[in-house]
């Protein structure tokens, strides 16, 4: 409704909108049936949920590099979002594919590290953490992943705690990829060998192994979980 709708040429047949039409006070019969008709042909229009337009996206007007964060990183290793992953309030960055195998935690206001825990074997090479972030999960090339709690302090997060929640296993090769949803108490995970495990999150049970077929034999990404 309104101009911007007619801009946008989102509009419908008027009879169709809630609350536009009052058959009860329509005296006139055969309007009355003309009208049902036109409703019942033509449908109608879900209701409106919002009546103000949505918020503006924010933009970042002056970008520009507030701090480097490094690390030894092992070599062959890619350094993106399947290594990095930052916490929902945005105070923790959670990486991998350190070369001594070790999951690290680094404070982004201060740049500092605040955590380094080495619980797989080889290098880590996938993290993800739940919508809610309170969960995250990580896969190396041990071929297990293991789930971690997100500690909270006042509110915030402060770190992982320095033992697993879970440690899953099932595959035979590198972990490429993996996800968590803790409203479904689920963690995927996806390897080289072209399997995708789902486990269970708070239990660590195993639901079921899927096999890739065709050609994409090694599972990239799991999305569609959160």
């Amino acid at each position: 409704r309104g101009e911007e709708a007619v801009e946008a040429l989102n509009v419908f047949y008027y009879c169709t909108y809630e609350g536009a039409v009052d058959l009860d006070a329509i005296a006139n019969e055969n309007e009355r049936k003309a009208l049902e008709g036109i409703i019942s042909n033509f449908g109608q229009t879900p209701c409106q949920l919002l009546k103000e337009p949505h918020p503006p996206h924010l933009t970042m007007t002056n970008p520009k590099t507030q701090r480097f964060l490094g690390g030894p990183f092992s070599p062959g290793v890619e350094i993106g979002a399947q290594v990095l992953v930052v916490s929902n309030d945005g105070r923790l960055l959670f990486s991998g594919g350190h070369w001594d195998c070790s999951l690290r935690v680094t404070q982004l206001g201060k740049g500092k590290l605040v955590g380094r825990i080495c619980r797989h074997i080889d290098i880590v090479t996938c993290l993800a953490l739940d919508l809610c972030g309170i969960y995250l999960i990580s896969g190396s090339r041990d071929t297990s992943c293991i789930v971690w709690q997100v500690l909270q302090q006042e509110g915030f997060s402060c770190g992982l705690s320095p033992r697993p929640m879970q440690i899953l296993c099932g595959h035979d090769q590198e972990i490429t990829c993996v996800a968590i949803n803790t409203e479904l108490d689920m963690a995927v995970s996806g390897s080289k060998d072209g399997t995708v495990i789902v486990h269970t999150i708070r239990q660590g049970h195993f639901i079921r192994t899927l096999h890739a077929s065709g050609d994409s034999r090694i599972p990239a990404k799991i999305s569609g979980l959160q």
